[in-house]
């Protein structure tokens, strides 16, 4: 889908300047903008790919970032790995009055994860603005989705060819694992719930709901590439099981203040595990769920 004209013209300026900037090798359209789903508050989302062998000089960027940005301020790169492991990296500019969002992106990384992600190997780490963590399958998502705007070499194409179907091993994978996770998170809420630990049980439910959400998007052979907006967007997929989506969001908007109430919230999210494992098992992913 192509951005819309002001937008556009934002794309236009910072490709003719980005691709002046010896070790840029692509630059990508992501976010809400790539899906088509962004609206006046969306934020431009721009994934700044680079070889980590020979990376981009950051003093250069940061000549282009300022040349781009409305106030010209210093300072608007950020190094390497200021930011975590996963986004290792980035700055905030506002081009004719437009938030935009420069991520680093090291095409090393990718092209690693999407080789794992095709033979259903996952994993995770700490990463600030992930509450769920960030993982693996992020890489290749975003893959997926963007709208490379400058690919001199063709290299986001190549990897985009390689994204283009959902891999049935990455599937299985995330079934598997993070509905076990979900299960746990869910067993271990049980007796802190009894306590009224509030704390504890609201934050092991979320993580459970993320981990469910997680399994839902794998279920529906969709790539889940952030968690913002995750769970509303997944409101139309084929595979759901009945109140999925009005349990979890009733349970994390009020799971209670006192144990029977936390006691019901944990009950209730142990049954859309279960629907969720049923879910599987329907799709001949067998799933030994802790505590189901």
């Amino acid at each position: 889908m192509r951005p819309e004209s002001g937008v556009q013209q934002i794309l236009d300026r910072v490709t003719a300047r980005l691709s002046r900037v010896r070790g840029i090798e692509a630059v990508a359209l992501g976010g809400s903008h790539a899906r088509g789903t962004a609206d006046r508050h969306s934020d431009v989302d721009l994934g700044l790919y680079y070889h980590g062998r020979h990376p981009f000089r950051i003093s250069s960027l940061e000549q282009a970032a300022r040349a781009l940005d409305d106030r010209g301020s210093p300072g608007l790169m950020t190094r390497f790995g200021e930011w975590g492991p996963g986004v290792n990296g980035g700055g905030w500019l506002q081009i004719d009055g437009v938030h935009v969002d420069f991520l680093y992106r090291d095409l090393d990384l990718v092209s690693r994860a999407i080789d794992d992600c095709r033979r259903g190997q996952i994993s995770s780490l700490y990463q600030l603005g992930h509450p769920m963590g960030f993982h693996s399958q992020i890489y290749a998502g975003e893959i997926n989705c963007c709208v490379p705007i400058y690919d001199p070499g063709s290299v986001l194409r190549r990897l985009k060819r390689m994204v283009a179907v959902y891999p049935l091993a990455l599937r299985r994978a995330i079934v598997t694992r993070h509905l076990f996770d979900a299960t746990f998170m869910i067993a271990l809420a049980e007796k802190p719930a009894a306590r009224g630990d509030v704390a504890y049980v609201a934050a092991a439910l979320a993580h459970a709901a993320g981990f469910m959400t997680m399994v839902l998007y794998a279920l529906n052979r969709r790539w889940l590439i952030n968690e913002k907006g995750a769970l509303p967007a997944s409101r139309e997929f084929r595979l759901v099981p009945r109140a999925f989506h009005t349990t979890i969001e009733s349970v994390l908007a009020k799971p209670g203040d006192k144990p029977p109430a936390l006691a019901r919230s944990v009950a209730r999210m142990r049954s859309m595990a279960a629907a969720l494992r049923a879910a599987a098992r329907r799709e001949g992913i067998v799933v030994s769920g802790f505590g189901l």
